[in-house]
């Protein structure tokens, strides 16, 4: 569309559609994790403009890469509670104690898929319906014919192995070599990287076609057949 499309030109569209509501309620608590926070913003600013009781949770790795920072901070003050954990296992929110009771309350979640499972996984005493999630994953990150296959990282000299039920992202971060991300699911393009050598097996919605011999996304993607050198 961006290449053909002119003034003049006939679209056909569809209406749009909301597959992550927000339902009437006496109090919300709204979690977002990197850029997962695009709902949650606006969800925040519909129940501030309706006079709705809310909380936010918002999960990053650092101040720098945190999207709309100084304008929810103006527009929501002690509503948001920011937490960032510096890329460190060890420092993720414990939301435990958000979720110990189950509230009469509704509970909106978007960001990474470690964010939700770990949401899924402390609310399963909650009643059906209160805790509500945005998969915005659009791709199968691990799939069941994946292979391991080792990565030459050529700035820091090392060569690791990436699990077939890992990806590059994860197994590079247990290594100990610091990484950024946000979405962890190919859509922001936030962990891109330079592909040096190897074949690769683009998984991300980002790259252009012009792009993908020179990078790689690595939260999604893979080696195609071999290994892969990247500029990390």
């Amino acid at each position: 569309m961006h290449e053909e499309a002119q003034i003049g030109t006939a679209l056909t569209i569809g209406s749009p559609e909301n597959d992550f509501p927000l339902k009437e309620a006496p109090s919300y608590l709204l979690i977002a994790g990197g850029i997962g926070v695009t709902p949650i913003y606006a969800m925040a600013t519909e129940l501030a403009e309706a006079g709705k009781d809310f909380q936010i949770i918002y999960c990053t790795r650092s101040a720098n890469e945190t999207a709309y920072l100084d304008e929810m901070r103006s527009a929501f003050g002690d509503r948001l509670k920011l937490h960032h954990d510096d890329g460190d296992p060890e420092k993720i929110y414990d939301f435990w104690d958000h979720f110990e009771e189950a509230r009469n309350m509704h509970v909106y979640c978007c960001g990474p898929q470690p964010l939700m499972e770990e949401i899924k996984a402390i609310s399963g005493h909650w009643p059906e319906g209160r805790v509500n999630f945005e998969d915005f994953k659009p791709v199968e990150v691990v799939r069941a014919d994946d292979l391991p296959f080792d990565v030459e990282l050529a700035k820091s000299g090392k060569t690791i192995t990436v699990p077939a039920d890992r990806s590059i992202l994860e197994a590079v971060r247990d290594a100990g070599i610091p990484t950024v991300s946000s979405c962890e699911s190919g859509t922001c393009g936030t962990c891109k990287c330079g592909l040096i050598a190897g074949d690769a097996d683009h998984r991300d919605m980002v790259l252009m076609d012009d792009e993908r011999d020179d990078f790689i996304m690595i939260c999604v993607s893979r080696a195609r057949d071999g290994n892969l050198v990247l500029d990390l």
